[in-house]
């Protein structure tokens, strides 16, 4: 990827690039937790981009973009995530 040292052109490029090595492949989600799973929330909260949350009951429902690997993540310390809408054409990146 090349960069512009003097105006900066092509960061933008190399930002998404290093995202995507990290959180693997994005998509808009969303999901459902109960509100007692507080270590989930958390990581939705500080790890995730947040477009929408709602309080339904006893769950949090939130609309995020969120990559593969943080799902992964999530599921192995063994969130009680539901996913109530999947992603819509042209939502993953």
């Amino acid at each position: 990827i090349a960069i512009s040292a003097k105006t900066g052109v092509g960061l933008d490029k190399l930002i998404e690039r290093i995202r995507q090595g990290i959180h693997g492949k994005t998509q808009t989600l969303t999901l459902q937790l109960p509100m007692s799973d507080g270590k989930s929330i958390t990581f939705l909260e500080n790890r995730t981009t947040i477009h929408d949350r709602e309080y339904v009951d006893q769950f949090v429902r939130y609309t995020v973009t969120i990559g593969a690997r943080q799902m992964d993540q999530l599921r192995s310390a063994g969130a009680r995530i539901e996913i109530i809408q999947e992603p819509t054409a042209g939502s993953s990146r």
